[in-house]
């Protein structure tokens, strides 16, 4: 609040006293407000010092690319088994890779590398071959056009792994999925980068020489595999000879175009024993004297094939 005063003073007398009326009428305005501390009480602002840079942190952010719905389909019990699981050992046959996998079995089929693989007690009763089951090789179907695919042709040195996918899916791998489905994972050319050969052997004259090729970049994988398996069997007329070729080529020809070209080539030349009856495994346990239809012994079983393979003589 601004008061006006006179004063009769002299004219320097003025000029002193309108001084210090300005300045303590200054100080009442401000007074409503925080008075002021003192100069010593009163704290100095932090001088400025030079800023340290801030560090930047990199996260480096790794994703999986979208695969296929085959792959692994949603809702879809799968199991797999690497190829660290049965690559140290004598692999002989499909029973050597999935042994590891839960909720699947297997039974001896007719010849020695012949497996009845069981995904959840399905086809328990299947004598041989994988009957309601789809089997798939590098995503290829290499199930029959009557639905029963053959175990004896995969021999485990040319795999990576297998996958197993349990349960009823047809909807995603065709009418012979009924029970479930397998695929198997051959080796990759570049994981293999050059030749590899090796020999198992074992008892009853088992022997089996195998050879692996394999060649890749980002441009081409190339895999190429061929063994050759021949064995007594524990029993008479029941040996085999196997030889099996498997070659996969995937060439990418643009960002978004690839080419794959898959060939499998399997001849199995088998003498299986043929028991018909309980009585005639009684009569001659171990197929003793089977070898000739017209001089078998007691006991032995004969079956009528077709000349070739499919219909006409026998």
């Amino acid at each position: 609040m601004f008061r006006t005063v006179y004063f009769s003073l002299p004219f320097y007398g003025t000029m002193i006293a309108g001084a210090i009326f300005s300045a303590t009428t200054t100080h009442a305005a401000i007074g409503a407000e925080k008075p002021r501390p003192s100069l010593s009480k009163r704290v100095l602002p932090t001088p400025r010092t030079k800023k340290t840079p801030a560090k930047n942190e990199q996260i480096l952010v790794t994703g999986l690319s979208r695969s296929s719905a085959l792959t692994r389909p949603a809702g879809q019990t799968t199991y797999s088994s690497d190829r660290s699981n049965f690559a140290n050992q004598v692999g002989q046959s499909v029973a050597d890779m999935v042994v590891t996998i839960p909720g699947v079995s297997f039974t001896q089929g007719n010849g020695p590398r012949d497996t009845n693989v069981s995904i959840r007690g399905s086809g328990d009763r299947q004598s041989w071959g994988l009957k309601n089951i789809q089997v798939l090789e590098d995503g290829f179907p290499m199930t029959q056009p009557d639905g029963t695919a053959r175990a004896d042709l995969i021999d485990p040195h040319a795999y990576q792994g297998v996958d197993v996918f349990e349960g009823p899916a047809s909807t995603l791998y065709g009418n012979y999925a009924i029970n479930g489905a397998i695929n198997f994972r051959t080796r990759k050319g570049a994981d293999i980068h050059g030749l590899e050969l090796g020999s198992d052997f074992g008892s009853f004259g088992m022997f089996n020489n195998y050879a692996t090729l394999g060649f890749g970049n980002r441009h081409y994988d190339l895999m190429i595999f061929g063994s050759d398996v021949r064995g007594n069997g524990f029993i008479a007329n029941s040996r085999y000879n196997t030889s099996t070729e498997n070659v996969r080529l995937r060439v990418n020809l643009t960002s978004a175009d690839r080419l794959i070209l898959k060939f499998v080539n399997n001849v199995t030349d088998a003498f299986l024993p043929a028991r018909l009856s309980l009585n005639q495994y009684r009569a001659n346990p171990y197929q003793q004297g089977c070898a000739n239809a017209s001089s078998a012994a007691t006991g032995c079983a004969s079956v009528n094939l077709l000349v070739n393979g499919r219909y006409g003589a026998k």
